[in-house]
């Protein structure tokens, strides 16, 4: 048995019953315009994909806090993002490679093996506890050196960041070389940090990255009394940490979303379902206004259609092909 094939014309002829139905038409145009403009940014996001991301600044809040009690006293470490919405939230520790404490002469260190949300010391008496937070490699943040720095106003970010305040540097004080496009006259400032009365815009990546060094460990302090009950630090510290661009994921997201694609199958099936049934109760009411207009007309005009029928019938079995 054969599988029924499901209707796929979403078309409706101007119905004169049916003013409406001209609405119909002029939504299904701008439905077609509108699938092409999505399909065309479709596109382009999954082209966009294909090309490396870059990682943007964001700032990693840190809290400190301890419990104690009579036996003794519990730190605790952790952190969260200031103002990111991400579907899938990060550990804490992913933003370090190492994490060590110095607890009164005896050093607590953590390296990267298992990713947590956060670090918890337990301890007993009066304590001034020294963290050590180093960032993880793959953070992308360097440190100016000290020239750049006074430059450019910056301490730390990424290479990229840098350059591009480095381009506006040089755009605001109108050092491009007039004669040679390709080219910057350095000021007095740009000279004693790289050396040049005239470089080459090709050089400047090269130049900055000869300027810029790791970034030092973040040194935290934090204060352990003998009080009994929970205590917060009175300090909320910021950290510069990169991650993956929040668009990306909801690129990936709009890009692979299988699911909308499905729903809106099944719906412009049941359009077309609909569609097909307005069609043939259209040729019934057709079918009954010319009957009852004239009904001896419409008999005798049926029959003669019928015997053309019949004749076709007939000389396809005298003469099959």
């Amino acid at each position: 048995m054969s599988k029924r094939k499901r209707p796929q014309d979403k078309t409706l002829p101007y119905l004169d019953n049916v003013p409406e139905s001209q609405l119909y038409s002029q939504l299904l145009e701008f439905e077609k315009r509108l699938d092409a403009t999505i399909t065309r940014k479709t596109l382009d996001v999954q082209d966009q994909l294909q090309k490396p991301w870059k990682k943007i600044v964001k700032q990693l809040r840190v809290f400190l806090s301890h419990t104690a009690d009579g036996q003794g006293w519990t730190f605790t470490m952790q952190g969260q993002l200031v103002e990111v919405r991400l579907k899938q939230k990060p550990k804490f520790s992913q933003f370090f490679k190492q994490v060590m404490v110095d607890v009164g002469g005896q050093v607590v260190e953590w390296n990267k093996q298992q990713e947590c949300d956060g670090f918890e010391i337990k301890g007993t008496g009066q304590k001034i506890l020294k963290i050590m937070l180093t960032l993880d490699s793959g953070s992308e943040l360097v440190k100016c050196g000290p020239l750049l720095s006074q430059l450019l106003n910056i301490y730390v970010d990424t290479i990229p960041n840098i350059i591009h305040a480095l381009w506006q540097y040089i755009k605001v004080n109108k050092l491009h070389d007039p004669e040679d496009k390709r080219s910057v006259l350095c000021d007095d400032k740009m000279q004693q940090v790289f050396q040049q009365e005239k470089l080459l815009f090709i050089q400047v990546p090269e130049l900055v990255q000869k300027q810029v060094l790791p970034v030092d460990p973040i040194i935290l302090e934090y204060h352990i009394s003998n009080e009994q009950g929970y205590q917060v630090n009175p300090q909320a510290y910021d950290i510069q940490v990169t991650i993956e661009d929040p668009l990306r994921e909801n690129a990936l997201s709009l890009a692979s979303n299988v699911g909308i694609v499905r729903d809106l199958n099944v719906l412009d099936e049941k359009i077309a379902s609909l569609v097909q049934a307005v069609r043939l109760s259209q040729l019934k009411r057709d079918f009954m206004l010319e009957f009852t207009s004239d009904p001896v007309g419409f008999i005798n005009k049926w029959i003669a259609s019928q015997s053309k029928d019949l004749q076709v019938l007939d000389l396809m079995v005298d003469y099959p092909w």
